[in-house]
């Protein structure tokens, strides 16, 4: 079980991080550093994680905030376009179409 270091509680403040296998939960943690990570817990990221991973996670997480996924999006060379969470949300499009 690959662990996570215990600097980086702060990020996972949701989680007792001694139970966070970051191997098997890779997603869940590169999410979170991606959103909320300082300096080294990018620096983490990137030398724990293959690039693939982080690319592959940021194109299909939910969980960024716009702000995030475009910032992840020009370091990585990601168009929007294929980015989920800067597609528009079916909650906006309704809110679009129903007026009341």
């Amino acid at each position: 079980m690959k662990k996570i270091p215990k600097e980086f509680q702060k990020y996972f403040w949701d989680v007792a991080i001694n139970s966070v296998d970051a191997e098997k939960y890779s997603r869940y943690v590169i999410e979170r550093l991606l959103e909320y990570g300082d300096k080294r817990g990018v620096s983490w990221l990137v030398i724990t994680y293959p690039k693939e991973s982080i690319i592959s996670v940021l194109k299909i997480s939910r969980n960024l905030s716009t702000k995030s996924a475009n910032f992840w999006s020009k370091i990585y060379n990601i168009p929007v376009e294929e980015i989920r969470c800067l597609k528009v949300r079916s909650t906006q499009l309704q809110e679009r179409t129903w007026p009341y």
